[in-house]
């Protein structure tokens, strides 16, 4: 393995030595790059104590499969009946492009992050909400991109609203306030001034170019949470579909392209299926995405054919809710709850 030449386990580890030693709750104040929450670096921590890459890559592994049956799962909460094999074919599409997350880069936090939305998703379907917010204030401490899992929220009767959203919000805060008390420069990693890639829609689309502007992180997680909340408001029982359009969107602006970014894509998309019990085109069209570099397709090419299979599962996620909506108020889906998440017209 390339320690330090294609994964980035090296500065996991450093960061998570430097959390539980020298730097402790100066850390990201110290070091605004730093996008991975406390929680995770105490899972590297942990990790790291046993001292085998073996046992990052079983985990990494193991949340693979873990997304993939919590995707059964939330299929059957749901009254959707699987085609046989469908997971297995789904999972084996995922796992290649997951091989670059579990295989090359070693982001385990990316992996728990997708682990908890996805459970949170579960528990949404079985109307368990105060957990499921729990999870989803998790996921959003362990990696703040996961705010685009918020709109998952909107499900929840509004009488049952309070106590869920407290704990969203409790759960992170109890994560980040030790930092931002101990040292105030900890906001700094708001506004992390990051590289725009050229082979991100963001460089093609001339959004950005050079370091990539302050704003650009705001207005991106807003379009993922947007996109997201569009989803879960036509077809609340579609709640997969909404966690993987969130990440679409995440992706349309992000300055970076990564390939384990990619590799988050492709999982989400894959649990959206198997959750959906679907054949599985999109998971297919965002491996298709993830394999451009692989053929040789670089530059505004690459950017271009991304921008385009990121548009077409977007669009695919809402025209899909939209038909639907429109069936159900034409009255030819009843109107039945489904598990704990009402499906309305």
């Amino acid at each position: 393995m390339r320690v330090g030449q294609g994964n980035d386990w090296q500065l996991l580890r450093l960061a998570a030595r430097s959390l539980t030693g020298g730097e402790g709750l100066h850390l990201y104040a110290d070091t605004p790059g730093l996008q991975i929450g406390a929680p995770a670096l105490l899972l590297v921590r942990g990790l790291d104590a046993i001292g085998s890459l073996a046992v990052v890559h079983v985990l990494l592994a193991l949340g693979l499969v873990g997304v993939l049956w919590l995707g059964e799962r939330t299929a059957a909460a749901l009254g959707h009946r699987p085609a046989p094999g469908l997971a297995l074919i789904v999972g084996v599409l995922a796992a290649i492009g997951w091989t670059s997350l579990a295989g090359d880069w070693l982001h385990v936090e990316d992996a728990v992050a997708l682990l908890c939305l996805a459970a949170a998703i579960l528990l949404l379907a079985n109307g368990k909400w105060l957990p499921a917010a729990a999870l989803v204030g998790l996921a959003i401490a362990v990696k703040p991109w996961a705010v685009l899992g918020l709109p998952l929220l909107l499900v929840i009767p509004r009488r049952a609203i309070l106590r869920p959203a407290l704990a969203t919000v409790a759960v992170p805060a109890a994560c980040w306030l030790p930092f931002l008390i101990a040292d105030p420069h900890t906001t700094r990693i708001t506004h992390t001034p990051f590289p725009v890639k050229p082979t991100t829609p963001v460089h093609l689309l001339h959004l950005a170019s050079g370091v990539a502007p302050g704003w650009i992180r705001t207005v991106q997680l807003l379009a993922a949470i947007a996109l997201a909340a569009a989803v879960c408001r036509r077809r609340p029982d579609r709640l997969a579909d909404a966690l993987a359009a969130g990440v679409v969107g995440r992706l349309l602006l992000d300055v970076a392209d990564y390939p384990y970014y990619w590799a988050g894509l492709v999982l989400a998309v894959a649990y959206a299926d198997v959750a959906g019990s679907r054949l599985p085109a999109r998971t297919i069209l965002a491996l298709a995405g993830w394999c451009l570099p692989l053929i040789g397709v670089h530059g505004d090419a690459l950017a271009a054919a991304r921008l385009v299979t990121l548009v077409a599962l977007g669009a695919s996620y809402l025209s899909e809710s939209g038909r639907i909506r429109s069936r159900h108020a034409e009255g030819h889906v009843a109107q039945m709850p489904v598990g704990g998440v009402p499906v309305r017209p």
